[in-house]
C-alpha cells in the first residue's frame, strides 16, 4: 500500500489532492494509486450526500432498510419500481446487513469512477500516451460526469459501467471469460436499460459499414420507435430475451411520449435543465466528430501496420461512438434520459480524447480540431458548474465535513464490533 492510499483510507476527503500528488510524482507516474485515491474521494462525497429534497436516493435507501431483515430468497424477489431486479436486491440486502444505507451510493460511485479511470489509464499506458493527456482526461471524468445525478440515481450508470467494463475485457483485453459474461448478464437485473448498452456491443462490428445509416436512425428515431412499439406491444413475451426487448421498447416509447406528467412539466419549464441538456448534447456531438475521424484512421492503420492493438482501440472507440448516438437519440425527449448515456460516453471516452490530433496532418483540420477541443473544455466546465450547483440540495454541513471525518478504517471497526461493544 502506497502512502497516498494509506492517507486516503485515513481521510478520504484528502483523496483528491493525494491523487494528483501521485500523478505528479517525478520518479514514477503512479496512476494505480491515483485512481484509487480519486475513487475513494468521490465515494466519500457520495456517502456524505444527505438529500434535503425528495429524490431516488431516498427511496433506494428506504428499500435497503426494507429488505435488510428479509430472508435472502425473499429479498431477491422483492420488487422495486414494479420490477423484480434480483441483483440489485441482493446488493441492497448485503448493504442492509451492514446497517448503513449510505454505503449504497458510496459503493456504486466508487465502482463507476474506479472502472472509468482504470480503463483510461490502461489504454494510456499501453499506447504511451503523454502523462499530461492521461491526467487531463481523469480531470475530465471528475468534472464532466455529473456526480450529483450518479449519486441520486444509483442504478443506471452503475449497471451501464459494468457492461462497459465487460466490453473492455472482451474487446480490448481479448478476455471473454466468465467474469466478462457475468458483467454482460448481471447488470440487466440492476437496470433493464443495460440491454441498450449490450445491444451497442452486439452491433459494434457494423459501425464501420453502417456508420451513416446509424446516424440516420438517430435522426428518425421517434417514428421508428413508434412503429417498433406498435409491433412489439401486440406480441406475447414468453421468451425472456424478447420480454426484455419488449419492456425496453415500451419504456423508451413511454419516455419519448411523456409530455404531460408532473415531472416532465417541471423539466420542460426548467432553464437549468435545458441548459444542461444543450451543453451535454453539444459535448457528445464533439466527441462523436472525433470518434468518426479516429475510427476511419485506426481502421486503415490496423490494416497497413498489422498491429492488433489498433484494431482493439478502434473497437473501443466504435463502442463509445454508439453510446454517443444513443445519447443523441434521447435528445428529443422532454425527460432528461440522455444524461445516463452521455455520462457513460464521458466515462469511457478516453481513447477518443487521447488520439484527437493523430487523424490528419492537414493544418486546417488540425486548427478545427484544436478549436473543438477548447470548446469541449468550456462545455465540461459548464456541465461541472451545474451539477456542483445541484449538490447544494442536501445537508451542506455534512457534505462539506464528513468526507474528511469518515475514516473507513474506523467505520469498519465500528460496524464489525458494534453489536458486541454496544
Amino acid at each position: 500500500m502506497t502512502l497516498p492510499i494509506f492517507l486516503t483510507f485515513i481521510c478520504p476527503g484528502a483523496g483528491l489532492l493525494l491523487g494528483f500528488m501521485s500523478l505528479e510524482n517525478r520518479e514514477i507516474f503512479d496512476w494505480k494509486s491515483a485512481i484509487l485515491c480519486f475513487a475513494m474521494f468521490v465515494s466519500a462525497v457520495a456517502y456524505s450526500y444527505h438529500p434535503s429534497i425528495d429524490s431516488d436516493l431516498i427511496r433506494y435507501m428506504a428499500y435497503v432498510e426494507e429488505v435488510r431483515d428479509m430472508p435472502l430468497a425473499a429479498a431477491m424477489q422483492e420488487g422495486i419500481h414494479g420490477e423484480t431486479l434480483w441483483m440489485f436486491s441482493l446488493i441492497c440486502w448485503v448493504i442492509g446487513k451492514i446497517g448503513d444505507p449510505h454505503v449504497l451510493p458510496a459503493f456504486t460511485v466508487f465502482v463507476i469512477y474506479y472502472i472509468a479511470m482504470y480503463i483510461t489509464c490502461r489504454i494510456g499506458e499501453d499506447f504511451d500516451v503523454p502523462k499530461e493527456r492521461i491526467r487531463n482526461y481523469l480531470v475530465f471524468i471528475l468534472l464532466a460526469a455529473p456526480l450529483y445525478s450518479i449519486t441520486n440515481n444509483i442504478r443506471n450508470v452503475f449497471s451501464f459501467t459494468l457492461v462497459g467494463y465487460a466490453v473492455f475485457r472482451d474487446v480490448y483485453e481479448d478476455r471473454l471469460d466468465v467474469v466478462a459474461l457475468l458483467l454482460y448478464i448481471l447488470p440487466c437485473s440492476i437496470h433493464p436499460s443495460s440491454a441498450v448498452i449490450i445491444f451497442c456491443r452486439l452491433i459494434m462490428s457494423m459501425v464501420g459499414k453502417l456508420r451513416w445509416f446509424s446516424i440516420a436512425i438517430v435522426v428518425a428515431i421517434d417514428p421508428l420507435l413508434n412503429a417498433l412499439y406498435g409491433i412489439t406491444s401486440t406480441m406475447s413475451a414468453s421468451n425472456p430475451v424478447f420480454s426484455l426487448v419488449k419492456d425496453t421498447v415500451a419504456k423508451a416509447h413511454k419516455y419519448y411520449n411523456d409530455t404531460t406528467s408532473e415531472w416532465s412539466q417541471v423539466i420542460a419549464k426548467s432553464g437549468a435543465s435545458k441548459l444542461t441538456k444543450y451543453m451535454c448534447i453539444a459535448l457528445v456531438l464533439l466527441m462523436c466528430y472525433f470518434a468518426i475521424r479516429e475510427i476511419t484512421y485506426f481502421n486503415q492503420l490496423s490494416k497497413t501496420d498489422g498491429d492488433s492493438r489498433y484494431l482493439k482501440l478502434r473497437k473501443m472507440i466504435e463502442f463509445c461512438f454508439l453510446v454517443g448516438l444513443v445519447a443523441l437519440s434521447c435528445a428529443p425527449m422532454v425527460m432528461p434520459e440522455y444524461w445516463r448515456f452521455s455520462t457513460l460516453m464521458y466515462l469511457l471516452g478516453a481513447p477518443i480524447y487521447m488520439f484527437w490530433d493523430v487523424t490528419t496532418q492537414n493544418p486546417i483540420w488540425q486548427r478545427f480540431s484544436e478549436m473543438f477541443i477548447k470548446l469541449a473544455v468550456v462545455l465540461m466546465l459548464g456541465i461541472a458548474a451545474l451539477w456542483i450547483r445541484n449538490m447544494s440540495y442536501c445537508k451542506l454541513n455534512i457534505l462539506l465535513t464528513q468526507p474528511f471525518l469518515c475514516c473507513p478504517v474506523a467505520w469498519l471497526i465500528h460496524n464489525i464490533f458494534k453489536d458486541v461493544v454496544f
